[in-house]
């Protein structure tokens, strides 16, 4: 729905049974890489431990292309830097000091029913200029989602957004794996069913594996808050962060 090419794309495996299945679904969106966590049963809770604190403030005003309404528009995004920056003045007292902010608008083509989210380079326009890059960036976007663009169509503006976003001084998501062995024993086998009937597997414990350890289906990773199925024809490498970089089967291995 966003133009986003599978096959262009890495998969991200989350969830505690994220990698339970995760290779036969990449295989099938024809994606050529899975990147699965070493704690995926804790993705979600450790991605809102390091997130950034973004707020949003946003403001209505219809303008068009062909006739750009700079003081409207600057209006708005004023009203907006107001609210951004009153929110940043609490965040400076607690201690925040690297912020930055974004602009974004909703823009369509003039009479589509639907919007699409475009990136504002600077937070007013000043010259015709700055208009000429907002509906470039307009064409640029439908092409991506609707894969067509209609360069001498008037773009319309709706809704105008600011986002703040403060950085959180977070430790690094690198795990520690200078304890790692570069082992490529099993720890020990065990009977698994990958479709075509039972298959003795190999059990590997993540801490045994050692960054650029390589690992080939068919096989299972376990680890304390997830389990990694490699199915057969797939394989999988420790990366030097210490997650797996998974490369799924050909079409018609899985």
């Amino acid at each position: 729905n966003e133009g986003i090419n599978p096959s262009e794309s890495t998969l991200v495996a989350g969830g505690g049974a994220g990698g339970l299945n995760i290779v036969p679904i990449a295989a099938e969106l024809n994606c050529p890489t899975v990147l699965v966590p070493r704690t995926a049963g804790a993705l979600s809770a450790s991605g809102m431990q390091f997130s950034d604190i973004v707020t949003e403030a946003g403001a209505s005003k219809l303008t068009a292309s062909d006739n750009f309404d700079f003081d409207g528009v600057n209006a708005a995004l004023e009203d907006i830097d107001s609210r951004l920056d009153a929110f940043a003045a609490r965040l400076k007292e607690r201690g925040f000091t690297e912020m930055r902010k974004r602009y974004f608008v909703e823009s369509r083509y003039r009479f589509q029913v639907w919007e699409l989210e475009i990136e504002v380079e600077r937070g007013r326009f000043n010259t015709d200029a700055d208009v000429d890059a907002l509906v470039e960036a307009f064409h640029r976007m439908h092409d991506r989602v609707f894969a067509i663009t209609d360069p001498g169509q008037v773009v319309e503006c709706l809704n105008w957004r600011g986002r703040l976003v403060a950085d959180v001084n977070a430790p690094t998501l690198e795990p520690s794996r200078a304890g790692g062995i570069a082992r490529v024993e099993p720890d020990r086998r065990r009977p698994a069913y990958f479709g075509q009937g039972l298959v003795e597997t190999p059990i590997y414990l993540g801490d045994q594996l050692a960054p650029d350890v390589v690992v080939d289906g068919p096989a299972i990773i376990e680890e304390p808050t997830s389990t990694l199925v490699i199915n057969p024809g797939a394989t999988a490498r420790v990366s030097a962060g210490g997650r797996y970089i998974v490369t799924p089967p050909k079409e018609g291995q899985v």
